[in-house]
């Protein structure tokens, strides 16, 4: 059960403080912090600060002392160090190709190797290793129930090679897209992958075909009784499945940068961008590839 402290702050009895907020401690520490503003920063009492700064002092390290005599998990340092190593040399990696590895190189045996959700949890929050680094990271995204919908969302997600999934309106690489006037709605959205469904790839190939995946973030309408229902079983009549991403975790869809991509075009082309703003859009798509 998720409690509150007296400073704000969310903690669950028994469990350690996560290794995200552990990390801002000792780096505000570092940058000259006093105990008090840390405390106020992360929500935690000072005797808590304290004692985290503690034990990295003692142990060098972020993670949180271990009581003695339970083993608590399979990813020690050597397989972290191997799976910040995967993850480094090709940031793409998923996790179960990244657990394939550890146990073909002998890193770890098959029956103690880590799971697909636990090396995830390990390259976000022991390596904190994300496709985009955010300024400030929602406090709601480091609670307990929060952290189990992203587990099962790499759980879910490493079941798909990488060429089946496909994020709405966003990619690395652009296979349909459309433009509204105004904003989406719900009954836009299923038209969307009514038509989307029925576009094909130059050899003839459905863009949406049976083993694919389309991820989806959580906008409002997207979860719509007459929207989340219908779309679900659209998709799933083409083998299709429909997921979403776990909240508070805009980095881990590639929209924005695309986004990124598309407000460079029409910053450096404002007149085009202004006279002929559909015109804009598509130019700035027809340029992002892998």
């Amino acid at each position: 059960m998720i409690r509150h402290n007296n400073l704000g702050g969310t903690y669950v009895r028994g469990k350690s403080t996560p290794s995200i907020i552990r990390s801002r401690i000792v780096l505000l520490f570092y940058d000259g912090k006093s105990m008090k503003d840390i405390s106020d920063d992360v929500k935690l009492s000072v005797e808590g600060v304290r004692k985290i700064l503690n034990s990295y002092f003692e142990t060098h390290s972020i993670s949180a002392k271990l009581p003695p005599g339970k083993d608590h998990s399979v990813i020690t340092d050597n397989v972290l160090e191997h799976i910040e190593w995967y993850k480094t040399q090709k940031p793409s990696i998923y996790a179960r190709e990244i657990r394939d590895r550890l146990i073909r190189q002998g890193v770890s045996d098959e029956n103690h190797a880590p799971s697909n959700s636990a090396i995830a949890y390990s390259i976000r929050w022991e390596l904190n290793l994300t496709r985009k680094r955010l300024e400030v990271i929602p406090v709601e995204s480091l609670t307990p129930a929060a952290i189990e919908k992203q587990n099962r969302y790499f759980e879910e997600i490493s079941e798909f090679p990488a060429r089946h999934i496909h994020f709405m309106d966003e990619a690395s690489v652009i296979h349909y897209y459309d433009v509204l006037e105004g904003p989406s709605n719900g009954l836009e959205l299923l038209q969307f992958f009514s038509d989307a469904l029925e576009q094909r790839y130059p050899n003839g190939n459905p863009i949406l075909s049976a083993g694919d995946a389309v991820v989806m973030d959580n906008c409002g309408f997207h979860h719509a009784r007459h929207v989340e229902p219908v779309l679900r079983e659209l998709l799933l009549r083409h083998g299709v499945t429909l997921i979403f991403q776990p909240p508070y975790c805009p980095e881990l869809n590639p929209c924005e940068y695309c986004f990124a991509h598309m407000r460079k075009s029409f910053r450096n082309n404002e007149r085009f961008t202004a006279s002929y703003t559909e015109l804009a859009i598509v130019n700035a798509m027809e340029f992002i590839t892998a």
